[in-house]
Formats: structure tokens, sequence, C-alpha cells
């Protein structure tokens, strides 16, 4: 009969509303999840963030300290803007004064921008950096211009960054 016949439609509607309400309800989980999960990443991002900048940071004043040291050491010279060029301005302040050195401070510890300068950069794991090692003739060692490559690199990228 007709009655009979709306109660099953309205017991199917019943059902299908039902059914779509525990969709929506998964899905609104789901977008609480996908939320949380997007809060934690973001708050994730934002720490690597500042971690990152935190060590460009002490990278630029790692190569200030380079640069100072270099200016110091040249005369007042400027940073070359290629490797090519400092290693020519290395090797002729080597030609040019073969007492020229680097002497460990008698104290037994450098000063934090001595000891970034002498390092170039690089994290060392004895207390004597390369350039503290004097040799038998009390000047630089000759494969310092290997690690000029590493100072034009690293101003580059902090160039770069500014």
């Amino acid at each position: 009969t007709i009655s009979q016949q709306l109660l099953q439609e309205r017991a199917e509607y019943q059902h299908s509303v039902a059914r779509r309400k525990e969709k929506v309800s998964a899905l609104e989980n789901q977008a609480n999840q996908l939320g949380l999960q997007a809060a934690q990443e973001c708050e994730r991002l934002a720490k690597d963030r500042t971690l990152t900048l935190q060590m460009l940071q002490k990278e630029k004043e790692r190569l200030s300290a380079l640069e100072r040291r270099y200016h110091f050491l040249t005369g007042g010279k400027s940073f070359p803007k290629s490797s090519t060029a400092m290693r020519e301005v290395f090797r002729s302040k080597l030609d040019a004064d073969p007492g020229f050195s680097f002497h460990q401070p008698k104290s037994g510890s450098a000063s934090p921008l001595q000891h970034g300068a002498a390092t170039l950069g690089r994290n060392t794991g004895s207390k004597q950096s390369p350039l503290l090692v004097v040799g038998s003739t009390g000047s630089l060692p000759r494969n310092l211009a290997a690690t000029l490559q590493d100072i034009e690199t690293k101003r580059q990228l902090a160039l770069q960054q500014k």
C-alpha cells in the first residue's frame, strides 16, 4: 500500500541521512587531524628557519672576521672578487715577505676572532689551526691556496643572502 511505501522511503531517506552524517563526521575528523599536522609542520618549519638563520648569521660573522683578518694581513686591501686574485695576493705576500707568519699566542688560547679567522670558517677538531702551524722558514703553509676557494665560496654565499 501507499502508506507502507511511504514508510519504506522515509526509512531509506533516514538511513541515507545517517550515512551522510557519518561521512561528514569522518571528514571533519580528518580535516581536524590535517589542521593539527599542518600546525605542527608550521612550527617545525619556523624552528628550522630560525636555526638556519642563526647558522647563517654565525657564518656571516665568521666571514666578516675572515675579511677583517684579510684586510689586516694585506695592509688594508679589500677581499678580491675571485679566488685566483686571492691566491695571487697571498703568493705575492709570501714571496715579498719571507718573514710573514702567524704565531700562536703565548697564553695558549687564541681569541675567538683570531681562531675564527685562522680556521677559515671550518670546524677543526684540534686546538691548533692550519694557519698557526709555522714551517721551518716561519712563513705560511704553501697549501693555503686550497683553502682560499672555501673563503671565496662562503663569501659569495653570504653576498647572495644579503
